[in-house]
């Protein structure tokens, strides 16, 4: 679209054939809506200069999935008056970077049904988001909010908490300073996979400590039993309110390894320094309930044929079959392959282990 032909209201043809593709972009600097009808999972999209929406037609939905979109993204020290503007862009990220924020954050009255907003924090200080509800939000957690058919932003996600721990032959080996920031990395990963996939949670990092390995920690499975019984361990745990623990050492037998749909005592995963920082969200994967690809009779696996999560870990998605691929291949197989469903149904219990 350019100044001279661009519309007030876009509409897709409510029929196409299987995986047909529209693509639209703008040169405009006149804003033009697309209309929800026939789409699935609408939000708010209005297309500006230079944003670029795709959607294809998918025959099983008979709708068009929006595959890629623009996002509205703003830093807290952009926000006048710590107000969010109206959503305008199916996804809206704020960052609050400030080492102490101490303004509620005031999300829209009301937005387009479907429309997100994700609240990432790294200030030092918890601080007050102002949604159809007043929530706090703490150091190093993020929230997504998602507007009902009323157009209210209510919290879509819990927050389960981490304590990350490294071993000191890990630190010996890589420097204190590198075992903080592949821990980061992993636990990045891990989130940045779960917003992704559309689940329920998000994980949260209470504190990253060393540990001392014990001379008998020589493979993964030492480490990951032993932490659920060191006194010093849990008491951090419990003070930290830690849900679980996530440790990282030399022991490298498996690249990682942890316990499966873990309870309250169980909630521990581990893995090993000499493997990529991806290791975090396929072990933590298991914690929450699921299991590689073809190794289960129920829906809680992994999808091995495109290398989700749990079925490869190639790609940064669980499975689940309302997310696809670029030639729109499900991720997933309703009631027989989707990770999403298994951990969704598992988070809020494991969000209440402290």
């Amino acid at each position: 679209m350019s100044a001279t032909n661009s519309p007030d209201n876009l509409v897709l043809p409510p029929h196409a054939h299987d995986r047909d593709r529209v693509v639209i972009t703008s040169t405009s600097n006149k804003p033009v809506h697309i209309d929800s009808l026939n789409i699935n999972n609408p939000s708010a999209m209005q297309v500006e200069a230079g944003d670029k929406y795709e959607l294809m037609y998918l025959k099983q939905n008979s709708k068009w999935e929006v595959m890629s979109a623009p996002q509205s993204h703003y830093s807290a020290k952009q926000l006048s008056d710590a107000r969010v503007p109206p959503l305008t862009k199916p996804k809206t990220i704020i960052d609050v970077n400030t080492k102490d924020w101490g303004h509620p954050l005031k999300l829209p009255a009301s937005a387009v049904p479907g429309s997100r907003v994700i609240v990432r924090s790294k200030s030092e200080q918890p601080f007050t988001i102002n949604a159809s509800s007043d929530h706090l939000i703490r150091p190093n957690e993020i929230i997504a909010f998602k507007a009902d058919e009323k157009g209210k932003l209510n919290k879509e996600t819990v927050t389960i908490d981490l304590l990350l721990l490294y071993s000191d032959k890990a630190r010996e080996r890589l420097g204190a300073e590198k075992m903080v920031s592949r821990l980061t990395e992993g636990l990045h990963l891990t989130n940045e996979a779960l917003e992704n996939s559309g689940a329920n949670f998000r994980f949260r990092s209470t504190a990253i400590k060393e540990v001392k390995a014990a001379p008998s920690w020589t493979k993964l499975i030492h480490p990951l039993a032993a932490l659920r019984e060191d006194p010093g361990i849990q008491n951090s745990r419990n003070t930290l309110k830690a849900d679980g623990i996530y440790y990282e050492g030399t022991e490298n037998n498996y690249a990682g390894q942890a316990y499966l749909k873990a309870s309250a005592r169980n909630m521990v995963a581990v893995g090993s320094i000499d493997a990529p920082t991806i290791v975090m969200r396929h072990e933590l994967g298991h914690n929450m309930g699921v299991e590689h690809g073809g190794a289960s009779t129920s829906f809680d696996q992994g999808y091995t044929p495109f290398k989700t999560i749990m079925g490869g870990n190639g790609i940064p998605y669980y499975s689940t079959p309302h997310r696809y691929t670029p030639d729109g291949e499900p991720l997933g197989v309703e009631n027989k392959i989707d990770a999403v469903r298994t951990m969704n149904a598992f988070s809020s219990r494991v969000a209440a282990y402290r």
